[in-house]
């Protein structure tokens, strides 16, 4: 217990690493970590302030039945440096909290529960283990490159994640997340082969779906969600497959490379709306006034329900380098256009396909 007596002090640890296998109280003045490690087996609370020093805090708690708490909040100058969790025993943010390098859970760690309102990352973050979410957001705040890696999904998804300053975040892994997925402007996520949003997304950076081509992207809840900010360009969504029980409304004009909307989702379509893969619809397409273009470079194929509700409104072929194909029935309201020179287009035999102001290219 640091700093009990009411006229506080300074506790400076120095170059020496140090360890404590009990409860570490900073009850006033002020400690300065070791630029090595400081390492606590116990409960961590404070009424004074806390220097990192640049160092690395391990918490390595291993009793199963107590978890160990990070009782106090952590964040500006109070804020961890390198933040490791080792040890069988749970660990548990009470508290807001910061580090403002490295986030690390090593594999022999208990399940580490995140603070219930904020958690900001300034380095890596690396799970090993579990970690709860708690129902919190977590900031990865960096203008220097970070890395996400080990298990981000199942029992260790995130909840609201937002990623601010101009360093790259790169995901390494598969990442899941049950609640909002907001890139600030200036920010660069270039997101893993499999990402999961569970509430709206929001592109005010770039976005890069793992090369454009390769990823998937999912918008998984069973509550409405939108999708706003730059959808095109090098922030192009990659193949998005909508699911859930939901609404999820294209606020901002989108490009995708394939697009599926499984049973139940419904997709309220941009003004403009480019697909450069597949096309299936097993839910609802409500295309409004806008006008979906498919302009791939391999063969497309478009099929499920292009009908009734589903229909397009304005639909434009560009694609010119192979066949675009339609696999069942369809439906424009508006305007068809197949315009581009070498365009070339197959039906659905026996399907009847309405097309309303046909506009075409002979060659």
């Amino acid at each position: 217990r640091l700093g009990e007596s009411p006229i506080g002090g300074a506790w400076p640890f120095g170059a020496h690493a140090a360890t404590t296998s009990g409860a570490f109280s900073i009850l006033n003045g002020s400690v300065t970590a070791p630029f090595t490690r400081l390492s606590l087996g116990g409960t961590f609370s404070r009424s004074g302030s806390f220097a990192h020093n640049s160092g690395t805090t391990t918490f390595y708690g291993s009793d199963i039945q107590s978890p160990q708490s990070i009782a106090s909040a952590m964040t500006g100058s109070n804020a961890f440096n390198n933040l490791e969790f080792r040890g069988s025993g749970a660990k548990t943010f009470a508290a807001n909290a910061a580090s403002t390098t490295n986030f690390s859970i090593d594999s022999t760690s208990g399940t580490v529960t995140l603070p219930s309102s904020l958690l900001t990352i300034g380095g890596n973050y690396i799970n090993n283990s579990t970690v709860v979410n708690n129902g919190g957001t977590v900031y990865f705040s960096s203008a220097s490159p970070q890395t996400l890696s080990g298990t981000m999904t199942g029992g260790s998804v995130l909840a609201t994640t937002t990623f601010l300053g101009s360093g790259v975040k790169t995901f390494a892994n598969a990442a899941s997340t049950t609640s909002h997925f907001t890139i600030g402007t200036g920010a660069t996520v270039a997101a893993p082969s499999l990402l999961t949003i569970g509430g709206d997304f929001t592109n005010n950076g770039v976005f890069s779906a793992n090369g454009n081509t390769n990823g998937n992207l999912y918008f998984s809840s069973s509550a409405t969600q939108t999708l706003s900010g730059v959808l095109t360009g090098s922030s192009a969504l990659g193949t998005t497959t909508l699911i859930g029980n939901a609404t999820k409304t294209f606020s901002s004009n989108a490009s995708t490379t394939g697009l599926t909307i499984d049973v139940g989702a419904t997709l309220v379509a941009p003004t403009l709306l480019s697909i450069a893969g597949d096309y299936t619809n097993s839910g609802t397409f409500t295309a409004g006034s806008g006008t979906t273009t498919v302009n791939g470079s391999v063969g497309q194929t478009l099929s499920g329900t292009m009908t009734g509700a589903s229909a397009f409104t304005n639909l434009e072929i560009v694609n010119n380098a192979a066949t675009t194909s339609f696999a069942a029935s369809a439906s424009t309201t508006g305007n068809f256009f197949a315009r581009t020179p070498g365009s070339r287009l197959t039906f659905f035999a026996g399907a009847t396909t309405t097309l309303q102001n046909e506009s075409r290219a002979y060659e």
